[in-house]
């Protein structure tokens, strides 16, 4: 199929690593039994800017990692991600509705892209920093992150 046919109204147009701090101990990610891992992720759409040749957007993901092994941390990752985002519409689509649209693709399409380019850093980063191993981190329902957001901003 054609992609011109199916392309996405939302582009990815670059991202941006914000901030990067990571302390660690950990010698082989591969020791699964006895580490337990602790995950946080949050997003926060950052800009909004419309006109009548350009719609952009940015969303900066937050993540934090904490892995300990035996009760002690042993890794502390801190990563902010920042994507920026270019949307087409309809030229009947008004300033307010582009607006709303893109807050909606940035929360849903904008932080599943940003948590897999994320996961891929932070493998290729951890592949590094162990000698054996890397921390996978696992697949999130972007629905249910979003659902959590607003549940907390009620």
């Amino acid at each position: 199929m054609d992609v011109n046919n199916i392309i996405a109204s939302m582009q990815l147009i670059g991202t941006s690593v914000r901030h990067l701090k990571l302390d660690n101990i950990l010698v082989s990610a591969n020791r699964k039994d006895n580490l337990d891992k602790k995950l946080d992720v949050t997003y926060d759409i950052n800009e909004l800017y419309t006109s009548e040749d350009k719609n952009v957007g940015s969303l900066i993901l937050h993540i934090n990692l904490s892995i300990e092994e035996d009760k002690k941390e042993c890794v502390a990752l801190k990563l902010d991600i920042e994507g920026g985002f270019i949307f087409k519409f309809n030229e009947d689509v008004d300033e307010e509705d582009r607006k709303q649209q893109m807050e909606i693709m940035l929360s849903r399409n904008g932080c599943a892209t940003l948590y897999s380019i994320a996961r891929a850093f932070i493998i290729s980063l951890t592949g590094q920093m162990c000698d054996e191993g890397t921390i996978i981190l696992p697949m999130i329902n972007v629905y249910k992150l979003n659902e959590n957001k607003e549940q907390n901003n009620e």
